[in-house]
């Protein structure tokens, strides 16, 4: 991977999402948090090396459909409210599983990272549909998913 290409492609579009929680979600105090709370964990520190090549590659997709989210910044709708707390349900389980990773086999450390990004797809099949999902996605697979790390981890 051009690591350079990839960051740069991004740039922009990253600009743009910083600027739509500045001007357009200033009244959106809800959708504007769990914008920077997504940002925050995609950049946190060693995320080139934590995300690895295929799902780095994927950056990009991820800031356009977070940018689609920042321009229609779709509010609280009871839709809105219910996927909101299937994210926030989904990444206090990460936080979980990544507390105990150190005591992890390797395939289950890769497990728990392919959790992490079909969080990331559940957000593009919601808000940006049109950019499709790299793998198949749903509220079921990712309980499958979380399931089968559980089971690893007991």
């Amino acid at each position: 991977v051009d690591l350079e290409a990839v960051l740069l492609s991004m740039a922009g579009e990253l600009a743009d999402v910083h600027r739509a929680i500045r001007e357009k979600l200033i009244n959106f105090p809800e959708v504007s948090r769990a914008i920077k709370d997504q940002l925050n964990g995609l950049f946190s520190s060693g995320f080139c090396w934590n995300a690895g090549v295929h799902w780095l590659r994927q950056y990009p997709r991820y800031i356009k459909a977070t940018a689609q989210r920042a321009e229609k910044h779709l509010g609280l709708s009871s839709r809105e409210i219910e996927f909101g707390d299937d994210i926030a349900g989904f990444t206090e389980a990460l936080v979980g599983l990544r507390a105990r990773e150190l005591e992890c086999s390797q395939t289950t450390r890769d497990q728990i990272r392919v959790f992490r990004f079909m969080i990331e797809e559940y957000r593009v099949s919601h808000y940006a549909q049109q950019l499709k999902t790299v793998v198949p996605i749903s509220h079921k697979r990712l309980m499958k998913q979380l399931e089968l790390i559980e089971a690893a981890l007991d």
